[in-house]
């Protein structure tokens, strides 16, 4: 099968899943095993790095539901995502792998693959862009690095010590094992030291896994080492590499790749958590997400003011209501909220109208000429909506305006008089709160008052 369709047809499961069925270590549910793998490209790449870190510290996330032997994520080229025995001995009737093993299959090519002529190029690149850098202190090729007991080792391509950061360079290469990646940030991250990925290259489309693998885990960001990143190291004395990534769009438009070439000082290391980054994808994509969602609840705010003024007009047959009460909802669980069905009862309409006139300053769907007209109506035919008005009157400066309006004093007499009922909610006055999720959505400045 072409590497390159597959990428492109990414999320084809495996027609036949010899593991059908998976336990939630966590809860003890079991799931179907297609449920779990999803079809979020991003989410299968960050799952697949928690799964394998997990059952390197012998908290494995999911096992077989067959022989409870904890369960990694697989993606082939000629199979599609399946699960796999971590230990395949024979005791499952559901056998996953082929004769040789992963272990012994990536002992093969990852060492293999050091040998490479492209490999040594660019750990001989790598290390003189730090040389030639003066925050870089302790440069070593090849060399090892022993943990805090001697217990353990790993040997990077490079490290070096950025300031007070002791880091690890590897070079990622596209036979690397997920195992790989998970052993190797776990000692580090145990060391306190940090290790830094670097690609040779990184297509921005038609991605191996593998170089997927560390992206998705690196908010988005992956860094490159070449022969021109090396020189230019050399001419400015500071370590120079092109990184790529993700920018995030709002209103759902399309992501966009974006690169440049910057310098290591540039960069935020995230040594706890393993993580470098140039630009903060992670908090892009929150501020996106605001941003969208308050143009999501604009939206949603001019829809129902229309549907206020147009359910006056006593030509709109029930049928037509219905209808746009229901683009309505669609609108409002875009933006997060909920809409009741239409029942004809307008009770949610008319709370609206009250707000809105408020917000406004003048009658909106009601046919009344002032806004002390409205108070009136609300007075008369909806006491429980009065507790959330007298709120609303504060927040948008309205209560001089009623008074002004309120020539006769009989607005004022009738709120003097029943304060305490209003206030403390008692018989018609008793507020009604079934409303407030889309009154906070759409009035958020009332939302903290509201509760």
């Amino acid at each position: 099968m072409n590497p390159d369709a597959y990428q492109r047809d990414f999320f084809k499961i495996a027609e036949r899943l010899e593991i059908s069925e998976v336990m939630d270590c966590r809860t003890g549910q079991f799931f179907d095993a297609r449920v779990v793998i999803g079809n979020d490209r991003e989410r299968f790449f960050i799952l697949r790095n928690e799964i394998v870190a997990g059952i390197h510290k012998d908290q494995p996330l999911y096992r077989c539901a067959i022989c409870h032997v904890p369960v990694k994520l697989i993606a082939p080229f000629d199979k599609g995502a399946h699960f796999r025995h971590e230990i395949e001995d024979g005791r499952c009737p559901a056998q996953t792998r082929g004769q040789l093993n992963e272990k012994e299959i990536r002992a093969i090519k990852y060492n293999g693959a050091k040998e490479s002529e492209p490999h040594k190029a660019m750990k001989a690149w790598l290390a003189s862009s730090l040389h030639a850098d003066s925050n870089f202190t302790s440069v070593n090729t090849e060399a090892r690095w022993n943990n805090h007991d001697r217990s353990a080792w790993r040997q990077p391509d490079v490290q070096a010590i950025y300031k007070n950061v002791q880091v690890a360079f590897e070079i990622q290469l596209s036979t690397t094992f997920l195992d790989v990646i998970v052993e190797r940030r776990e000692f580090y991250r145990k060391e306190g030291g940090l290790l830094f990925w670097v690609f040779k290259d990184f297509p921005t489309e038609n991605r191996r896994m593998t170089l997927e693998d560390v992206f998705y885990n690196n908010n988005r960001n992956a860094f490159i080492v070449s022969e021109d990143t090396a020189k230019q190291s050399l001419l400015s004395r500071r370590f120079c590499l092109e990184c790529r990534w993700i920018e995030p769009v709002a209103f759902n438009a399309q992501e966009r790749w974006q690169n440049s070439i910057i310098g290591f000082d540039q960069l935020t290391l995230d040594v706890p958590n393993q993580r470098v980054w140039f630009f903060d994808c992670d908090k892009a994509r929150q501020d996106c997400a605001r941003l969208t969602k308050q143009n999501q609840v604009l939206l949603s705010k001019s829809a129902m003011r229309d549907f206020c003024i147009m359910a006056m007009d006593e030509s709109v047959d029930y049928e037509r209501r219905i209808k746009l009460w229901r683009e309505l909802q669609q609108q409002f669980a875009a933006a997060g909220s909920e809409l009741p069905d239409y029942d004809g009862s307008d009770r949610l309409r008319k709370l609206m109208c009250f707000l809105f006139s408020i917000e406004e300053g003048r009658p909106i769907g009601f046919k009344f000429q002032k806004l002390v007209q409205v108070g009136h109506h609300a007075f008369d035919k909806h006491k429980c909506f009065l507790w959330i008005l007298g709120y609303a009157l504060k927040t948008y400066k309205r209560s001089e305006q009623i008074s002004k309006e309120d020539t006769s004093k009989k607005w004022k007499q009738r709120i003097d008089a029943n304060k305490i009922l209003i206030n403390e909610g008692i018989g018609e006055f008793r507020p009604d709160f079934s409303c407030n999720e889309v009154v906070a959505t759409i009035f958020p400045e009332l939302a903290a008052k509201i509760g």
